[in-house]
């Protein structure tokens, strides 16, 4: 019954997508309806990820901005928007990772987990150190370190995961190549391209306005996110020749959308993801790619600073035009967003109201158009004025969370005989997408609740997934048998027996949640760097959760209608 869970947060999915009378409560029903089949079916009503912090704290300021709205019907769809990311999220870790524990062995005394991997199968039978394969069995039937905690990283549904996310790519592909209202101002030479592209698709709603068509800038957004998944498994993985095709064609349908799209900020963001793609396979031929575009954009810039500064920084309004706002409106609509943040620090504007907002307590100047501004161009600023500070912390805290977890994941796949190369790949890629993510919300926003944002939360859930997790005991070294090693570096006991036990173990270290030692920092320091670092952490979670609370006593002081 647990497989039912993704299925039905599927069928969920439009119902909160595109909200309409109760339909939305029957797709909150659904998600309700997995998640007690999951907990029945396995005994996992709750899992536990590293993301649990910032997302309780982004929930609760969602309610926040909710009851602080001042037009709930914009910031009802945002609410739904992201409560779907959150499940989307949660299933697809529950669904990755396996559901079962681990089979435990007695090594010298001690309960330890171990699994046994093979090639394309998931977890086998345990495997007891020491023991020799049977014959015939391949080099890398090895006790995985996938398999500790609440359960191992499970192959086939990873790829799976993947798989579907190469699927959305291909949708926002053909949706986008239908339903876009494209931007004839921007590239006159591309009208002819326009003129040919049928139009199926009318009438959407954004902000509570309406539009002939998807934004082609929210677009091109989506498109520089979803792009490096397949391009890096297209670069570092090693693929049959139909398969390496079939990725080929849809990059190349992608990178055509994006020239369709206009988008200037989506292709910045494209290209620092295609960068890190490339240093990563061909680290020299990829730096010296960078160092020369340093050079030239360094001189274009110095030719024509004025040029470049109004090439990146004009804005496209949301109207049937799609007509553009100069350098100076761009500001103006950072400067509103930062006036909104001073003035509603704690719990921010509401969610999903910018627009009425602005039009009401912060016009703009140099701004007209017959529709509004549906954000502030900027993904941290959006989100201080959707969920205040404490959420603006949450969601900074995420990112950074997300980006731990996929250097785990990147080092952990590269060691295990079930995965390897092409998890790695995928992983890079997912990594370049979600980083894109951020340099694309620099200067625009796909801001959380959105309908391309659901994707961007499969992509965080298989990262902390392919990551895993480190129990209280192994954060604080504290397991039985833990020593260090003669370089300094601690070596759990489960890990030092796992290699004397087994002859053929080929991987230096099995548990890459052990510390890491910083490559510039002296091994010896390694352990009162980490210490300062976890303080600093620890006090910006402090200040989330102060945030947050201030949060919920200005909703408290509003419900009992004290003023003090």
């Amino acid at each position: 019954m647990s497989r039912v869970e993704p299925v039905l947060v599927l069928a969920a999915a439009p119902l909160l997508l595109f909200p309409r009378g109760l339909l939305p409560w029957v797709g909150l029903g659904l998600i309700a309806l997995g998640w007690a089949l999951r907990g029945l079916a396995t005994g996992r009503w709750l899992v536990r990820t590293p993301l649990d912090r910032p997302i309780a704290i982004l929930l609760v300021m969602t309610f926040v901005g909710l009851y602080v709205s001042v037009d709930r019907t914009l910031s009802l769809p945002k609410l739904y928007g992201i409560l779907l990311g959150f499940a989307v999220y949660y299933v697809t870790v529950a669904q990755v990772t396996s559901a079962r524990p681990p089979k435990v062995v007695e090594v010298d005394g001690a309960r330890e987990p171990l699994e046994v991997s093979t090639p394309g199968r998931g977890p086998a039978e345990a495997f007891t150190p020491g023991q020799e394969p049977a014959s015939g069995a391949p080099a890398s039937t090895l006790p995985s370190p996938i398999g500790k905690g609440a359960g191992g990283l499970s192959s086939t549904p990873f790829y799976l995961a993947v798989a579907v996310l190469i699927a959305g790519l291909i949708a926002v592909l053909g949706t986008g190549l239908v339903g876009t209202e494209w931007s004839l101002t921007k590239y006159p030479l591309l009208k002819p391209v326009y003129s040919m592209l049928p139009k199926l698709i009318h009438g959407m709603r954004a902000s509570g306005a309406s539009v002939p068509g998807f934004n082609p800038n929210e677009l091109g957004g989506s498109l520089a996110f979803l792009l490096p998944l397949p391009l890096g498994i297209f670069l570092g993985a090693p693929l049959r020749w139909w398969s390496r095709v079939g990725l080929g064609i849809v990059v190349l349908l992608g990178l055509g959308l994006l020239v369709l799209s206009a988008s200037r900020s989506g292709a910045a963001a494209l290209g620092v993801a295609v960068l890190i793609l490339l240093i990563w396979r061909w680290r020299r031929a990829g730096l010296a790619l960078l160092a020369v575009l340093a050079i030239g954009l360094g001189v274009i810039f110095v030719r024509n600073q004025n040029g470049v500064i109004r090439f990146l920084l004009t804005v496209d309004v949301a109207n049937p035009a799609w007509n553009e706002v100069t350098l100076s409106g761009r500001t103006e609509i950072w400067e509103r967003a930062r006036y909104a943040i001073e003035d509603f620090p704690y719990t921010g504007v509401g969610l999903n109201t910018f627009p009425v907002v602005v039009d009401n307590l912060y016009p703009f100047f140099t701004i007209f158009s017959e529709s509004p501004i549906t954000h502030a161009h900027n993904i941290f600023l959006q989100t201080a004025i959707d969920l205040g500070l404490g959420g603006l912390l949450g969601f900074v805290g995420l990112c950074a969370l997300v980006a731990q977890a996929g250097w785990r994941a990147y080092r952990r796949l590269g060691g295990d005989a079930r995965f390897g190369r092409p998890a790695q790949a995928a992983i890079v890629g997912l990594l370049a997408g979600l980083l894109a993510y951020l340099v694309f919300g620099i200067t625009d926003a796909i801001t959380l609740g959105a309908k391309p944002s659901v994707l961007l939360w499969v992509m965080a859930g298989l990262v902390v997934s392919a990551g895993g997790q480190e129990s209280g005991a192994r954060r604080r070294g504290t397991r039985d048998g833990d020593r260090e090693t003669e370089d300094g570096d601690r070596e759990s006991g489960s890990e030092r027996r796992w290699l004397a036990n087994d002859p053929h173990a080929l991987i230096p270290n099995p548990h890459p949640s052990s510390p890491i030692p910083h490559p510039l920092i002296p091994k010896r320091s390694t352990a009162v760097v980490r210490f300062i670092l976890g303080v600093v952490w620890e006090m910006y979670w402090m200040i989330a959760y102060f945030l947050v609370a201030m949060g919920l006593l200005v909703v408290a002081v509003r419900v009992s209608g004290w003023v003090p």
